[in-house]
């Protein structure tokens, strides 16, 4: 699976290659994003095995005007799940949790139909395993396809049991080229 997330960050990192310092394109202010996703644990846990569970999330950004930068809210269901080992073999107590915070990201080719992006998020995870509060970061990097599809691939930087990869597909509402 780590061999799969490694190919996709780095096909992702590359198609930025042909990003260009132009002038941004004007884009409509307001944008929001609605994203399911499938996400990981990256450290294993004894008697446990690692395994993708489902995530759903939503963003609202605000486009800078004279910058291809966009910042704003997130809010996601986070849900890297494990399932035991042995005799008792099934769903585990899992990290999941409910990340809340803020993001930015800097567009490379904004308001064009492929738009490769970079973007840090940061904010509190409230983990369901232990009801506590943990912060987290966030680093992701993607492409917005003809101004309503995003696919992301980011890493969550929590407390250490649930610190994970996740791939997501997202719809966006807004944020494209003023006429």
């Amino acid at each position: 699976m780590r061999k799969y997330f490694s190919l996709i960050i780095l096909a992702l990192t590359l198609s930025t290659l042909g990003a260009h310092a132009a002038e941004p394109m004007k884009v409509q202010c307001i944008e929001g994003e609605l994203n399911l996703g499938i996400s990981a644990p990256f450290k294993e846990i004894k008697d446990h095995s690692n395994c993708a569970g489902f995530d759903i999330g939503a963003e609202l950004r605000y486009n800078l005007p004279r910058v291809p930068v966009a910042i704003g809210a997130m809010f996601e269901l986070y849900n890297p799940e494990r399932t035991t080992k042995g005799d008792y073999a099934g769903p585990a107590d899992d990290y999941s949790g409910v990340l809340y915070g803020l993001t930015g990201e800097y567009n490379f080719r904004r308001g064009r139909d492929v738009n490769p992006f970079v973007g840090l998020g940061a904010g509190v995870d409230n983990l369901t395993s232990d009801s506590k509060c943990y912060a987290f970061a966030r680093p992701k990097i993607g492409v917005e396809l003809f101004h309503h599809i995003r696919i992301n691939a980011s890493v969550t930087i929590t407390e250490r049991h649930a610190t994970g990869w996740t791939l997501s597909v997202g719809f966006v509402f807004g944020g494209r080229p003023r006429k």
